[in-house]
């Protein structure tokens, strides 16, 4: 199978190789690529179970943890005003933040990993995340802890936006709705 043409308004390639799944067959014989079927390298619906599998569960863990950073920290609360001395509304204002950025960066997220991709995404919004776990976990005033929950906020917001999106990706179509199920459980 070759690739489509450079021109946009020519969607379609050549048939004469023989196409190797169920889904290949049918663009195949209808002559015409569509997003669902696009051909690429390392094409992840290909890859083996196991290897979504592992996805499946990294995936879903990351959005675990997303969820967890928003709660987590309210049992601490109260060591954390008299350690920092800080009054209830900076407290607030680090929750109210937590979630109004955790709230508006998937959508971010969402366009950067659809130019640069994925990986990328993940692998920067982890950073992040990690970072910002690391220095509010070390913070001596509010300021910084108020800061650094901003950037766990940025950083966590990536597996939200992009999760089901990556499982979107790896698996066929017949196949998402249980592997939806088990991300969303």
């Amino acid at each position: 199978m070759t690739l489509p043409s450079d021109d946009p308004s020519r969607n379609e390639f050549s048939t004469n190789e023989k196409a190797t799944t169920k889904a290949e067959v049918e663009v195949v014989t209808s002559g015409k690529l569509d997003i669902e079927h696009a051909i690429v390298a390392d094409d992840p619906r290909k890859w083996s179970r196991t290897r979504k599998n592992f996805v499946l569960v990294t995936v879903s863990a990351a959005s675990m943890i997303a969820g967890l950073g928003g709660n987590i920290y309210n049992p601490g609360i109260a060591q954390i005003e008299s350690e920092l001395h800080a009054s209830s509304g900076e407290i607030s204002l680090s929750l109210s933040l937590y979630i109004l950025i955790q709230g508006c960066f998937p959508l971010f997220w969402s366009a950067v990993s659809e130019i640069t991709g994925r990986k990328k995404v993940y692998l920067a919004s982890i950073t992040l995340c990690t970072i910002g776990c690391i220095v509010a976990g070390l913070a001596k005033t509010v300021g910084v802890l108020i800061g650094m929950r901003c950037i766990q906020a940025a950083g966590s917001a990536a597996v939200i936006s992009i999760g089901a999106a990556t499982l979107a990706d790896i698996y066929e179509p017949h196949e998402r709705g249980t592997m939806m199920g088990i991300y969303y459980w």
